[in-house]
């Protein structure tokens, strides 16, 4: 009976590859989100970041500690979604 080993090091090549794509889509969601925050100060779009840990999660975030409020709405402000735009916009990629 034959058994399939896969070949470790091409393996490795596709997941580098994969991962450079996602990082490069990941990148974009957050310049758009950059372009789609609303600017009082320019805070909350510098605060716009891509981070990974180095494995297979990509986190894109606001570091402000009123993004959530922008993002999502207060019950005395409308919302002003920024986040979530720009990664809807991104999905057909």
């Amino acid at each position: 009976m034959a058994r399939y080993v896969p070949n470790t090091a091409a393996s490795g090549l596709i997941k580098k590859s994969a991962s450079g794509h996602v990082e490069d889509i990941a990148d974009q969601v957050a310049e758009d989100a950059r372009r789609l925050a609303p600017v009082e100060t320019g805070e909350l779009r510098s605060s716009i970041v891509v981070t990974s840990d180095g494995g297979d999660t990509i986190t894109i975030e606001a570091r402000t500690d009123y993004a959530a409020f922008i993002e999502l709405g207060t019950s005395k402000m409308d919302a002003q979604p920024f986040l979530r735009p720009a990664l809807y916009r991104t999905r057909g990629v």
